[in-house]
């Protein structure tokens, strides 16, 4: 059976393995083997070894406790960070908060709106991004699928459509009037 400053030397190591100052007790199980049992008898809590171990302590959800409130810097080099590791020089809002683990209230609470952010960050906004759909035009398109569908879209069956050009959906008739 292995002692307190065994399982913390452990700790470490599969911290250390998953590149992060934390770690959740179910990661730590799974990669170290030991059982919950022999954890239990050793540590009243799991955040009592993550302390001893260095680590940061988990929140009542198991997540790391993180400091409350961001800073426009960090926020910054967390994506600058991104963009070097990915190789990129576009984001959507949904990559950042996927890569970072940072939500996107930060963003809106220092920057005001996602393009404020992707520009100070040193991202170009994709090409399209929030383009402007005059009125007429998409409701011509949404009543248009609803044709092909044989009833009102919503967002799943839109999803297959999305890629497909609009002149190919179009009824052959209309192509021949061009």
């Amino acid at each position: 059976m292995q002692t307190k400053n065994e399982i913390v030397e452990i700790i470490k190591q599969v911290a250390k393995k998953s590149g992060k100052d934390w770690l959740t007790f179910n990661e730590f199980i799974k990669e170290s083997g030991i059982s919950r049992k022999i954890f239990f008898k050793l540590f009243e809590k799991w955040n009592d070894a993550i302390r001893q171990a260095g680590l940061k302590p988990l929140d009542e959800r198991g997540r790391p406790n993180f400091k409350k409130g961001y800073l426009k810097e960090e926020l910054i080099n967390k994506a600058k960070e991104i963009k070097e590791k990915l190789k990129i020089d576009y984001i959507s809002q949904i990559d950042f908060t996927k890569e970072s683990g940072i939500s996107e209230r930060p963003i809106y609470r220092l920057f005001g709106k996602w393009e404020n952010f992707a520009k100070e960050a040193g991202f170009k906004l994709y090409p399209m991004h929030k383009t402007k759909i005059p009125d007429e035009n998409f409701y011509q398109e949404y009543f248009r699928v609803e044709k092909i569908l044989g009833k009102l879209p919503n967002y799943q069956p839109l999803q297959p459509l999305r890629d497909i050009p609009t002149f190919l959906l179009m009824p052959q008739k209309k192509l021949l009037n061009r």
